[in-house]
């Protein structure tokens, strides 16, 4: 079901943006993401279909830095990522965020935090430096996060849906025994019926 609504909220912003004439390719964490758009005709940039829904700081730094080097490369204007947000054990939502271009959030403030925001600072070194170091690191690090959330959200929709499995299964065998032990006793009941039957017929 998790993979579902993913591949649901995926398919529609990638329409979205070739109705807007954007050329636009999937970059896929999973075999069933690179399977659902490969078989509807979709660009696949990029497929990772061994990951096995584990997560470590290895496989953050192989996709955060392709997806920089994309981006910088000029490959990609945009980079979004479309991923199951872990809200509680019970509940993940599928949630598209937008990743490169980094923008600043939009915080209210007064007048005064407006002024200082238009300052201008000497950076050492330039900032065209500290960008260049500080993005990577920024990107590995969201990669990391979102995918170890989304690994973890999965993991949560099988546990629920075993243990739903389970409790399913356990109702069940409670029935089909009671239905049993039903049928077994009316057995035993018509046997002796014909046992007291025969022994007054003599």
């Amino acid at each position: 079901m998790i993979n579902t609504n993913l591949l649901k909220v995926a398919h529609k912003a990638v329409d979205a943006s070739a109705a807007e004439g954007v050329e636009t390719a999937v970059y896929a964490v999973g075999r069933k993401g690179s399977d659902y758009f490969r078989k509807r005709g979709y660009t696949v940039f990029e497929a990772h279909t061994d990951f096995g829904g584990d997560m470590n700081a290895d496989r953050g730094k192989l996709v955060g830095d392709r997806v920089v080097r994309a981006f910088l490369d000029g490959s990609f204007d945009e980079v979004r990522v479309i991923y199951a947000q872990f809200v509680s054990t019970m509940t993940q939502r599928p949630v598209d965020l937008p990743l490169l271009p980094i923008k600043p959030e939009d915080t209210p403030g007064d007048e005064g935090d407006a002024r200082k925001a238009g300052q201008e600072y000497i950076w050492e070194p330039s900032q065209e430096e500290l960008f260049a170091v500080l993005l990577p690191l920024y990107l590995r690090n969201r990669v990391f996060m979102t995918l170890s959330e989304a690994f973890t959200s999965e993991h949560a929709a099988r546990m629920t849906s075993m243990s739903a499995a389970t409790e399913n299964a356990g109702e069940l065998i409670s029935a089909l025994t009671l239905q049993r032990n039903r049928e077994r006793q009316a057995a035993i009941t018509a046997e002796l019926l014909d046992i007291v039957g025969g022994a007054n017929a003599l």
